[in-house]
């Protein structure tokens, strides 16, 4: 009864309007945090089937996910792997590995021989101010020594990640600081390879800053920080009503009793709650008498604005009453003579935020 609908077509014409903007910039969509909602393997042989060869990833249980279940094609693993037996799995399939430090480096080597594995591709990252993952952008010499060390790590390029693309000044800071690694590197006379920064955001904003790659994953989802002529939101969250009744005036509705009807109401239930992914930000501890006391301070305010969540049922929208439940919310549809049980209902879910175990259906 719930499910996430994907539209093909629409999915189609916004990997149309990247391939146009990239004008021929390789483009590596990213399907971590599952197909950034979409499925990862559903979305995986989506993308495999309409022209990409690489997608990324974040860790290596998504690596997991999509081996032996996806189609031909590589799996790039955008966070440095420690772990011994992850490092296993990833070079025995062939996952193109991050690499950002020295003992990352040396792991990955001891780890391939053990395997007898000739040859490991992997991107070196460089961290230009995340302080996250990769080499220090200071640490020129370490980068170089990972390239000229071609024993067994086939170095593909390098990439670094912008912590604030919104920010131009620091993101142009960032972007200095890669591009002087890599011209460092070019005196040393080793070519830096296949080079990127550029996330959806930095990819819409700073046009220079495409170099030879990007990652894209909201991007392909037409939910932009930036507008973009002609992309699609993908996914619409769908539900059925399972209930409807009629309820007099001076009714507490749902948890809490933090909404009372006002006049006679007619009331649909729709199986969909916060667990589902609805209002994702009410997972807290109802039971606590901190959050309790919160709960009641924001219903306090709310008394006086309409922060009510809708849905829409034939095209129109309907307000949610009363708190979500983990699995329900209940709507009012007062008035309505011709809403019935088993009507669809689309809620505003966006596809990130829908439970992994909600089917996905490309249609």
């Amino acid at each position: 009864m719930k499910r996430l609908e994907i539209s093909k077509d629409d999915l189609k014409k916004n990997i149309e309007i990247a391939k146009k903007k990239a004008d021929g910039t390789i483009i590596y969509p990213v399907v971590k945090g599952n197909g950034m909602g979409l499925g990862i393997v559903e979305y995986t042989n989506f993308l495999f089937e309409n022209g990409f060869d690489t997608v990324a990833i974040s860790t290596p249980d998504e690596a997991r996910d999509l081996i032996g279940n996806v189609s031909s094609g590589n799996i790039f693993l955008l966070s440095p792997c420690v772990d011994e037996d992850d490092l296993k799995f990833l070079i025995s399939n062939n996952v193109i590995l991050t690499i950002g430090s020295t003992s990352e480096h040396e792991q990955v080597k001891k780890i391939a021989k053990e395997l007898n594995v000739e040859k490991v591709k992997a991107f070196v990252k460089v961290d230009t101010g995340f302080l996250r993952y990769g080499f220090l952008f200071n640490r020129v010499d370490d980068i170089a020594k990972v390239y000229e060390d071609k024993e067994i790590v086939e170095v593909l390029g390098m990439f670094t990640h912008f912590s604030d693309a919104r920010n131009k000044e620091w993101t142009q800071k960032q972007f200095d600081r890669f591009i002087k690694v890599s011209t460092k590197l070019m005196d040393k006379g080793i070519k830096p390879g296949i080079m990127h920064c550029s996330a959806s955001t930095a990819f819409i904003r700073y046009p220079h800053m495409k170099l030879d790659g990007v990652r894209l994953g909201s991007f392909l989802q037409g939910r932009t920080l930036s507008k973009v002529d002609g992309l699609k939101k993908i996914g619409t969250f769908k539900s059925n009503i399972v209930e409807i009744k009629v309820v007099p005036k001076g009714c507490f509705v749902s948890y809490s009793n933090t909404y009372k009807t006002r006049k006679e109401s007619k009331l649909a239930v729709v199986p969909v709650g916060y667990m589902d992914g609805l209002n994702r930000n009410k997972l807290t501890d109802d039971f606590s008498l901190f959050n309790r006391i919160i709960l009641v301070w924001h219903d306090f305010k709310n008394l006086f604005r309409d922060n009510s969540m809708v849905v829409i049922i034939k095209g129109k929208k309907y307000k949610i009453r009363g708190r979500l439940g983990m699995y329900h919310a209940i709507v009012d549809i007062t008035g309505l003579e011709d809403i019935n049980v088993g009507d669809e209902v689309i809620l505003n879910i966006p596809p990130i935020q829908a439970n992994d175990k909600i089917r996905r259906e490309y249609v």
